[in-house]
């Protein structure tokens, strides 16, 4: 029930009924009193990663050279939906989308291409550097062996979730 409210408070902050900043003393205040473990047992490193991923996002984006060269790739549905997928290979898929939306309108080929933008290598998805990092802690010799599964599954995927979906929306002149 506690942490129902809890949901409740950070969902409001995300909608501006209230201030974030009260969001978060809520949860952390809460945290604190119900279960300090939790507070103990956050992989700060990763939050940290995550957080320097949006920094950086900003950060380049308000560069003129990278505003003037994602201006001008952008220019249709199919540059949208590629460049998405492509940008996430690197950035992660989240902090591609936040980059380029601010750079169209196209926003169905963007949220298509950053979610296919999830696969393929190791930090298109936060979700899969947290797995190899949960993979690794149980299993610390198999690192290696878990990367070339995950990359050859990954690109496998993302070639056919990249092709697929493209063919059959401009079959359907969706795009």
């Amino acid at each position: 029930m506690v942490w129902g409210i809890v949901l409740i408070v950070i969902i409001a902050s995300i909608f501006g009924v209230i201030p974030y900043q009260a969001a978060l003393i809520i949860t952390l205040m809460t945290a604190a009193i119900k279960d300090c473990k939790l507070l103990l047992n956050i992989d700060y490193f990763l939050l940290l990663t995550f957080i320097c991923f949006f920094i950086f996002v900003g950060n380049i984006s308000n560069t003129n050279t990278v505003h003037t060269i994602v201006s001008e790739s952008l220019k249709d549905a199919d540059s949208v939906y590629f460049y998405s997928i492509l940008i996430s290979q690197f950035i992660s898929n989240v902090p591609a989308s936040i980059l380029l939306a601010e750079f169209t309108t196209n926003w169905k080929p963007l949220l298509l291409g950053v979610n296919i933008g999830g696969l393929g290598t190791i930090i298109a998805s936060m979700a899969s550097v947290i797995s190899y990092k949960l993979y690794i802690q149980s299993y610390p010799t198999d690192g290696k062996k878990y990367l070339l599964k995950f990359s050859l599954y990954n690109f496998s995927f993302l070639v056919f979730f990249t092709l697929f979906p493209y063919v059959i929306l401009k079959i359907l002149n969706i795009f």
